[in-house]
């Protein structure tokens, strides 16, 4: 158990453990970018004069710390995936506690198209869930590194190149 700052300023116990802290403050952000992307694709100009439609923002297999949304048009599409990946999982037991976070874009065909995970193959990578303040620089990272205008215009290229080699009029 451990102790936060309550509304009213006092220590108030908490049961969440510091990897759920951590995954909670980075839940809340991708869900405010993600809306922040779904509302610049849905005004994007190019996107629209292909037909594209955007799906609602869901989350990933049922992770609770995974979103995604889907861009479609005909066939093709493109996923937007906001992730948390859990250390222990891909390295193993000695990485208890250790997580980090990233942002992909792949085709319904699996091709990962783009990826945001700084510090990726680097030993920084993996991050102490109980170090707020390194949770709270990677989180900056993303804010800064990550443009819903630019990811918008990726997807619109993607779509663009999937259709028009399947003979769409673009």
């Amino acid at each position: 158990m451990s102790e936060d700052i309550g509304a009213a300023g006092e220590l108030v116990a908490s049961e969440e453990s510091a990897y759920e802290k951590a995954v909670n403050a980075f839940d809340w952000r991708f869900r405010q970018l993600m809306e922040e992307l779904v509302d610049v694709l849905d005004h994007d100009s190019t996107l629209a004069n292909l037909g594209a439609t955007t799906s609602p923002i869901e989350r990933w297999d049922n992770d609770e710390s995974e979103y995604r949304i889907a861009v479609k048009l005909g066939d093709a599409s493109v996923d937007v995936s906001f992730h948390v990946y859990d250390a222990a999982l891909s390295e193993g037991e000695d990485f208890n506690d250790k997580l980090a976070f990233g942002i992909e874009i792949a085709t319904n065909q699996g091709e990962e198209v783009s990826r945001l995970a700084p510090l990726n193959y680097t030993p920084e990578f993996w991050l102490d869930a109980a170090d707020e303040s390194a949770i709270k620089n990677r989180l900056r990272m993303i804010e800064e590194l990550f443009s819903p205008y630019h990811a918008a215009d990726l997807i619109a290229k993607v779509l663009n190149a999937a259709t028009s080699a399947e003979g769409a009029i673009l």
